[in-house]
C-alpha cells in the first residue's frame, strides 16, 4: 500500500490503525514484526491518538474561526464585535407610575420635594415580591389640595448599584456583575474634581476627537467592558481620573405584570404615598444568549443602521426590544386593504403591549426610517385549533394503556405547538403533527381533523358589525358559535351558516326561527354579520373548518393549538 492509499478522513481509531499497518508492510521493511504483541504496537497505537488529538484540535480552531460554527459564546461574542454588534444584557422590568404624597399637616409646606435617586417601591406577582428602584431624580410638587404629585415615574426592577475605578488611559473598566442591565448604565467621570457624564456611542455621528462617548462590549469571561476613545475616535479621560458606573443589577426572576406598588422608603420625610400604575410592568427578559448573538449580529450588520426592508425593522425591534418573542413586518402594499406609505409591524410577547410600549417602539423606528414611511403597530391575531385526535392501538406492541398512549400524544401535540406555531413565521400542517404521533410505539393508525376558532370580543353598541377574515378555504357549513344570547326570551340560540354563504341565527322561542345576518366567503374564510348580542361574556368564540389539511397564516395571524380530544378507532387483533 503505497502513502496515497492511506484514507486520510477517517477518524476511525481501528481502521485507521490497521490503515498504518498496512502501509509499514508494503514498505518492505516490517515484514516479519507481530505487531499485535510488539513494542511497535504501542508506538502505532500513540501515533493514532495523536492523530486523533491534532484532528479534533484542527476541526475545533476551523469552528471557532466562523461566526456560523463557533461554539464557545466568547468566540461567537468576538466574531460578532468585528460586526459591531453587542449581546444585549439582561433587561429588567420596568413600570411607569403617578405619585402622590400626601402630608398629615398641610400647613406651612415647601412648594417642592424630591424623589430621589434609589428609592426603593415593592411589588408582588403571585406570590413572589419583587423590589424596584428609581435611577433618576423627579421633582414633586404641589396640587390644588395640597399633596405633592409627580407622574411618568419610570420603576425599574433590581438594586441599583454603584461601582467607581481609578481610570489608566488606554484600558478597558470591566463591569463586575453579569445581571447588569446596560440600558440604565450611566457613566460619570470626574477630572480634578469637575464631573463629566459620558454617553454610550451608538452612531458614527457621535464620534468626534472631543465626544464624550464610551463604547461598550462583552469581553470573554462574559463581563461587560466599557472603552474610550483614547483622543482619536472620541475623548479619552486622563489617567487616574475617577469613573464612576451606576446601573441596575437585575434580580433572577423577572416582575413582568406587577401593577401594585407600595413604597419601601418614605419620600421627603412622608409615608403617606399614593402610587398608581399606569404602564404595568414590563420589558423583563433575559440576556441574549449565543444562538441570537450568532443571527442577529449578521442581520444587524446588513441593516447598516436604517429601517428599509422588513427584516430591517425585524432586526431593529429585536436588538431594542428583547422581549418581543416574535415579530411580522409588513408594507402597505400587502395590507388588507393597501395602504402605502406606512409599514405594519405585529409582535408577539409574553405580556400585552400597552399603548406607551407602543409608542416607544413608533418612536423608535422613526429615528431609522427612510423617506416618509409610517411605522404602525398591529396586534397580533391568534387563531386557536382544536383538535380531535382518532387513533389505534396495535395491541401487540404497545406497552401502555390508551389513556397513557394519550397523554403521550397530548405532549407531542403541546410540543408540536410550542415547536411549529406560536409565532409569525409558522403554520400548520397535519402530515408533520400525524408523523410525530405515529412515532409513538404502539400507535398503529391516527387521524386528526381539526377547527379553527377565533375569539371575537363582544361589541356593545347597537347593530354591530362583526368581520373576520381567516385567509384560508374553509369547508361550507361548518361555521358555528355556540353559547351567546341574541334575544332573552329565547333559548338554544347559536349562529351557523347553511352552506350557501349566509350566516343565519337560529333560535327557539314557540318554534325555531332562523334569520340571515350576515355572509361567509368559503374560499377566502371572509365573513361578515350584524348582531345585538346582550350575552354577559365579553368575548364570544366563532369556529370553522378548515378544507385542507395545511392551514397558513398571513401578516398578524399567528396559530397556536388549544384543545385536544382523543377518540379510539377500532383496534387491529394482536397478529399471529
Amino acid at each position: 500500500m503505497s502513502l496515497e492509499q492511506i484514507n486520510t478522513t477517517n477518524f476511525d481509531t481501528g481502521e485507521l490503525k490497521q490503515d498504518l499497518i498496512d502501509y509499514l508492510k508494503s514498505t518492505g521493511k516490517f515484514d516479519d514484526f507481530d505487531f499485535e504483541g510488539s513494542t511497535l504496537n504501542t508506538i502505532i497505537d500513540l501515533l493514532v491518538r495523536n492523530d486523533l488529538y491534532n484532528a479534533f484540535l484542527a476541526n475545533m480552531l476551523a469552528n471557532q474561526s466562523f461566526i456560523a460554527s463557533a461554539q464557545l459564546r466568547g468566540n461567537v461574542v468576538a466574531h460578532a464585535q468585528t460586526l459591531s454588534y453587542t449581546p444585549k444584557s439582561k433587561t429588567v422590568s420596568r413600570a411607569i407610575v403617578d405619585l402622590k404624597v400626601i402630608p398629615s399637616d398641610k400647613t406651612n409646606l415647601d412648594m417642592t420635594i424630591d424623589v430621589p435617586i434609589n428609592t426603593i417601591f415593592i411589588s408582588t406577582v403571585g406570590e413572589q415580591s419583587f423590589q424596584f428602584t428609581t435611577i433618576d431624580t423627579f421633582l414633586m410638587s404641589l396640587d390644588e389640595n395640597n399633596d405633592y404629585v409627580v407622574n411618568d415615574v419610570t420603576l425599574y426592577q433590581g438594586q441599583y448599584l454603584t461601582n467607581s475605578f481609578v481610570h489608566i488611559a488606554g484600558e478597558p473598566i470591566v463591569i463586575p456583575n453579569k445581571n447588569i442591565d446596560t440600558t440604565t448604565l450611566k457613566v460619570i467621570v470626574n477630572e480634578g474634581g469637575d464631573l463629566f457624564e459620558y454617553e454610550l456611542a451608538s452612531s458614527i455621528s457621535d464620534l468626534g476627537k472631543d465626544s464624550q462617548v464610551y463604547f461598550l462590549s462583552e469581553n470573554y469571561e462574559g463581563l461587560y467592558q466599557i472603552e474610550f476613545g483614547r483622543d482619536l475616535i472620541s475623548k479619552e479621560p486622563s489617567t487616574n481620573a475617577v469613573v464612576t458606573l451606576s446601573y441596575i443589577n437585575g434580580e433572577a426572576e423577572h416582575g413582568n405584570g406587577a401593577k401594585t406598588f407600595i413604597a419601601g422608603t418614605t419620600i421627603g420625610g412622608y409615608g403617606n404615598i399614593k402610587i398608581t400604575a399606569t404602564q404595568p410592568a414590563y420589558g423583563g427578559s433575559d440576556r441574549e444568549d449565543t444562538e441570537s448573538v450568532r443571527f442577529l449580529s449578521t442581520k444587524n450588520y446588513q441593516a447598516q443602521d436604517r429601517a428599509l426592508t422588513a427584516s430591517d425593522y425585524s432586526v431593529l425591534i429585536k436588538k431594542e426590544f428583547p422581549f418581543v418573542e416574535s415579530i411580522k413586518v409588513w408594507g402597505g402594499e400587502d395590507n388588507e386593504p393597501p395602504q402605502y406609505g406606512k409599514v405594519f409591524v405585529s409582535i408577539i410577547s409574553e405580556d400585552n403591549l400597552t399603548r406607551s410600549v407602543k409608542n416607544n417602539i413608533v418612536s423608535y423606528l422613526k429615528t431609522y426610517n427612510v423617506g416618509s414611511i409610517t411605522p404602525e403597530i398591529i396586534d397580533s391575531d391568534p387563531i386557536r385549533l382544536d383538535l380531535t385526535v382518532l387513533f389505534a392501538v396495535d395491541t401487540k406492541r404497545a406497552t401502555k394503556t390508551f389513556n397513557q398512549l394519550s397523554q403521550d400524544i397530548s405532549d407531542v401535540v403541546s410540543d408540536f405547538s410550542s415547536t411549529h406555531l406560536e409565532s409569525f413565521n409558522g403554520y400548520y400542517n397535519d402530515s408533520k403533527l400525524s408523523d410525530q404521533i405515529m412515532a409513538l410505539r404502539g400507535v398503529e393508525s391516527c387521524d386528526i381533523t381539526k377547527r379553527a376558532v377565533k375569539t371575537l370580543r363582544r361589541l356593545t353598541f347597537n347593530n354591530p358589525a362583526y368581520d373576520y377574515r381567516f385567509d384560508n378555504e374553509l369547508v361550507p357549513g361548518t361555521m358555528l358559535v355556540e353559547n351567546i344570547e341574541f334575544d332573552s326570551s329565547a333559548t338554544n340560540q347559536y349562529l351557523a351558516d347553511d352552506g350557501n354563504g349566509n350566516i343565519i341565527a337560529h333560535k327557539t322561542t314557540d318554534s325555531e326561527q332562523t334569520e340571515v345576518i350576515g355572509t361567509i366567503d368559503y374560499a377566502t374564510g371572509a365573513l361578515s354579520f350584524t348582531l345585538n348580542i346582550i350575552s354577559d361574556e365579553p368575548t364570544f368564540d366563532l369556529s370553522v373548518e378548515p378544507k385542507h389539511e395545511n392551514f397558513y397564516i398571513y401578516n398578524s395571524k399567528y396559530l397556536f393549538i388549544g384543545n385536544t380530544k382523543f377518540e379510539t378507532m377500532e383496534l387491529f387483533p394482536n397478529k399471529r
